[in-house]
């Protein structure tokens, strides 16, 4: 009798402690997920922090266009690089008002013009392989597209779109989501190229060649050189501009092995203004 009382004793220690195990491993489970949770947590707001210290500790170039001139590569391009505790940044830096702007691109109503320059861009450039979308979204002026890359071309990735840390060109070297007006003594001659092909043959190829900051009559007196007809010399100068307004920064940043990379656009004031950041992968 004893025996069996002892034996019951035992079975029902050994099924509270089942029932424990079965309470406790979930709850430590959960546990850990909301500690790997945190940390995530923890680690993105470092990663955003630190881009955001980029961004602020950039409006000292971005105000300074000589010093930015000097910097700047045959690409139009600057780079720099900052280390804050084990959190590593580092930023390409580029004049968005010297790329083509899709806003500009997409005022037409007829589509092709688009087609056309981002075809001719892309053969100049030596861009991914990207096809842009044959429609956009409707209106009594025919299909339009967002001004948006994503948008523009059909199963577009943020590779060929931003470029990887070992890649070269990407297609945001050469365009821009915002903006109606290219600097002129800036953009990179495919870009110029592309801008005027529907006003002029080869007019953008021309300007790129006669071109000189240090002129000081800005647009108007560079067209003159051409003696363009009227309609033809008051499209391109509203499109070009000596003015840079505007910058973008791809930003990369990483801990450890946690690589994160934002592009940004701000513009070219102190403080500057960021008027797009999206999140992209590295």
């Amino acid at each position: 009798m004893a025996s069996r009382r002892r034996a019951a004793m035992l079975a029902l220690v050994l099924v509270s402690l089942m029932l424990a195990a079965a309470l406790i491993t979930p709850l430590a489970l959960f546990s850990s997920i909301e500690a790997l949770a945190a940390n995530r947590r923890a680690a993105t707001l470092r990663h955003r922090l630190a881009a955001d210290s980029a961004i602020a500790m950039s409006s000292r170039l971005l105000a300074a266009d000589k010093r930015l001139d000097q910097a700047l590569d045959r690409n139009n391009r600057a780079s720099f690089t900052l280390r804050l505790e084990d959190l590593s940044v580092e930023v390409l830096l580029q004049d968005d008002t010297a790329k083509l702007p899709l806003p500009l691109l997409l005022e037409s109503r007829e589509t092709r013009r688009a087609a056309d320059a981002l075809a001719q861009l892309q053969s100049r450039a030596g861009l991914p392989q990207l096809t842009l979308r044959s429609e956009g979204e409707s209106s009594r002026n025919g299909p339009r597209w967002s001004v948006c890359a994503d948008d523009l071309f059909e199963d577009p990735t943020d590779a060929k779109l931003f470029g990887t840390a070992a890649a070269g060109n990407a297609w945001m070297t050469y365009i821009t989501p915002v903006g109606g007006a290219i600097q002129v003594y800036r953009a990179p001659i495919e870009v110029l190229a592309a801008a005027l092909a529907d006003l002029q043959s080869r007019l953008g190829e021309r300007i790129a060649q006669v071109r000189d900051p240090r002129d000081k009559g800005g647009v108007a007196a560079l067209l003159a050189k051409f003696e363009l007809p009227q309609p033809i010399a008051r499209q391109a100068a509203r499109r070009l501009t000596t003015q840079t307004e505007r910058y973008s920064l791809l930003i990369r940043t990483q801990l450890g092995r946690d690589v994160r990379q934002r592009y940004v656009i701000c513009t070219a004031g102190d403080p500057p203004i960021v008027v797009v950041d999206w999140e992209v992968a590295p």
